[in-house]
């Protein structure tokens, strides 16, 4: 198992964001994590990337406890992720913006970081020229530039915030062939999403919150027919 959590807890005031939950992500997973607006995935995330600091409970990875972490620290020991609001660097260009991700994401890395930004740009599609500044680029495309930078740190697991929103419905079979070879490169990747066409299509496990607490894990056939999650997520729609 290459990520677990343990009995997380996040506390904002009052409010219970995370409310002790466990999961367990295997190398090698196309691992999903849905739920209402308002259940906690992206604050889990938040906690298990080092963004926030936890209120209880233990995050593991690489079976190091690494509860506590700086993301920086997280990042040069392989765990990247993506953002819903994308944050490039507007005044760099395209290749400059993942340059950045070659140049301090993997500090034993021998590969020219240029040469290497160039590659994850090629890889993931990006069609635009190098030389576009990032301040030009519409929202789904800082999305992609913003995967490309992740990957150009070489890392083993990769967490992605709901890049699909905002995809037309046509778009939506490329994004699940990208991931997929992702995945096949050796990186675990980790999805929130709202978009079940993705999430059915590419997970091959899925962990759904609610209210905070994790109500549902397991393969996404099993998760399709929880009541529990039918009633508080997806309906009658995805079961089988």
């Amino acid at each position: 198992m290459i990520l677990k959590t343990e009995n997380v807890v996040k506390r904002f005031g009052g409010l219970v964001a995370v409310d002790h939950v466990s999961l367990g992500v295997n190398e090698g997973d196309i691992f999903g994590i849905i739920g209402p607006n308002g259940a906690g995935k992206t604050t889990l995330i938040n906690v298990i990337t080092g963004f926030y600091q936890l209120d209880g409970g233990s995050v593991e990875f690489k079976g190091k406890d690494i509860t506590g972490f700086k993301p920086s620290r997280l990042c040069h020991m392989g765990m990247v992720r993506t953002f819903q609001i994308v944050n490039p660097f507007p005044d760099m260009t395209v290749l400059e913006n993942v340059k950045v991700g070659s140049l301090f994401g993997n500090e034993d890395s021998k590969e020219d970081p240029e040469e290497k930004a160039e590659r994850m740009l090629d890889f993931i599609g990006f069609e635009l020229p190098r030389k576009t500044l990032a301040a030009h680029l519409n929202s789904n495309q800082l999305k992609y530039l913003e995967l490309a930078r992740a990957l150009a740190t070489d890392c083993d697991v990769l967490i992605m915030d709901e890049l699909a929103a905002g995809l037309t419905p046509g778009e939506l079979p490329d994004l699940c062939n990208l991931i997929r070879k992702i995945r096949d490169t050796g990186v675990t990747v980790i999805i929130i999403e709202h978009v079940m066409k993705l999430i059915m299509e590419v997970c091959e496990r899925i962990a759904v919150l609610h209210y905070g607490e994790k109500i549902a894990e397991g393969s996404k056939d099993d998760v399709a027919n929880d009541a529990r999650v039918i009633e508080a997520y997806l309906g009658e729609e995805y079961a089988v």
